[in-house]
């Protein structure tokens, strides 16, 4: 496909409303992105690069999600939201299940944390199955 078409096109075009720009190269995103392994698991893997720099990495580094493709996506700014006092970034968490040959999609969820990149020190608060 390329790594300078967003890939939410053709028949995956409707999620261009609900996700940010998302490229399998950061080339059209400009200096500011974040990079996250296809197969992540709780921001393991992931950096941000803000003004050409790396600024931010995950706590976990593991080299299976380090090493593997990326997607770049563009970087969006999250309004912390307060829980028992506590500032937290909330993002949406959706699973998918590979069952033989086929996605399953499994749980979806917000997930809130006092880092800009989510990891296992985070709280989970499940609003679908």
């Amino acid at each position: 496909q390329g790594g300078s078409k967003n890939i939410f096109t053709g028949k995956y075009k409707a999620a261009e409303k609900y996700f940010p720009k998302t490229y399998f190269s950061p080339k059209k995103l400009g200096d500011t992105y974040i990079a996250k392994p296809i197969w992540g698991r709780q921001g393991q893997g992931c950096f941000i690069v803000r003004d050409g720099k790396n600024t931010t990495q995950s706590r976990y580094q593991h080299e299976y999600y380090v090493n593997q493709a990326k997607v770049y996506q563009e970087l969006l700014t999250i309004p912390k939201i307060p829980v028992e006092g506590k500032p937290l970034n909330w993002v949406y968490e959706s699973w998918v299940y590979k069952v033989g040959r086929k996605f399953v999609p499994g749980r979806t969820g917000l997930r809130g944390c006092n880092s800009e990149i989510t990891d296992d020190f985070c709280y989970f608060m499940p609003i679908g199955v």
